[in-house]
C-alpha cells in the first residue's frame, strides 16, 4: 500500500510506515486491521486501497503506541518497534523483525533477499535522496532527485540496479536504487 498523510501538527512518517506494513500483512491476516480489507483482488491482480478513514484511525493509534512526538520530535526506532509489537499482539498475532545491516552498514544483498521474499523493509533514513524522475533514453540516463537533510521512515518494497560500461565493455559504475512507499503524499 502507499498510504500518506499527516496527523495535524505532528510528525507521522513512522506511524505511516507502520500502517503500510500492517496494510500489506492484513492481506494475509485479515483481522490485523479489524473490520477492514486493505486490498481489492481483480483476477490475479492485487490492488491496495489508498488512505481511508480506517487507515486514518490506524495512523492515530500507531502514533500513540509508538510514542511519536513524546519527548522528542518524531518516533525513535525502539518506539516504532514497541508500538508495532503492542498493536500486532493486541490483534492476536506475533511480531518479529530481521536486521538488514552487516557490520553496521546497510547490506543491499540482505535488502534484495527480503524484497524477493515479499517482505517489506522498514527503512530509518537520514541524509537521503528521492528520485523524482528517471528517463533512460540511449545513450544517456537522466535522473532528477531531491536531497533531504532530515530523518524519515519509509518502507522498502523493491529495487533497481543500473550497470554502466566503459568503451571497452568493463563495468565503470553500478547504481542501486530502492523502491519505497515513502509515506509522503508528493512522492507516493
Amino acid at each position: 500500500p502507499s498510504y500518506g498523510g499527516k496527523i495535524e501538527g505532528n510528525t507521522s512518517c513512522a506511524n505511516t510506515a507502520g500502517a503500510i506494513v500492517l496494510g500489506y500483512y492484513d492481506r494475509f491476516n485479515e483481522n490485523l486491521i479489524p473490520n477492514y480489507k486493505t486490498y481489492i483482488k481483480l483476477g490475479s491482480l492485487i490492488r491496495y486501497k489508498t488512505s481511508t478513514t480506517e487507515i486514518a484511525g490506524l495512523l492515530v493509534e500507531l502514533h500513540d503506541l509508538m510514542g511519536t512526538d513524546a519527548g522528542q520530535l518524531g518516533t525513535t526506532y525502539s518506539g516504532f518497534q514497541d508500538g508495532m509489537r503492542n498493536y500486532v499482539t493486541k490483534q492476536g498475532y506475533s511480531y518479529s523483525t530481521s536486521n538488514i545491516f552487516s557490520w553496521g552498514e546497510f547490506d543491499f544483498e540482505k535488502y534484495k533477499s527480503a524484497v524477493e521474499a515479499e517482505k517489506p523493509v522498514v527503512l530509518f533514513l537520514s541524509d537521503y535522496a528521492i528520485v523524482k524522475t528517471f528517463s533512460d533514453t540511449s545513450p544517456t540516463d537522466k535522473i532528477t532527485s531531491e536531497y533531504m537533510d532530515v530523518t524519515h521512515v519509509a518502507v522498502g518494497c523493491g529495487y533497481k540496479t543500473d550497470i554502466y560500461y566503459d568503451g571497452q565493455g568493463k563495468v565503470s559504475d553500478r547504481r542501486n536504487y530502492l523502491r519505497v512507499a515513502s509515506g509522503l503524499e508528493e512522492y507516493g
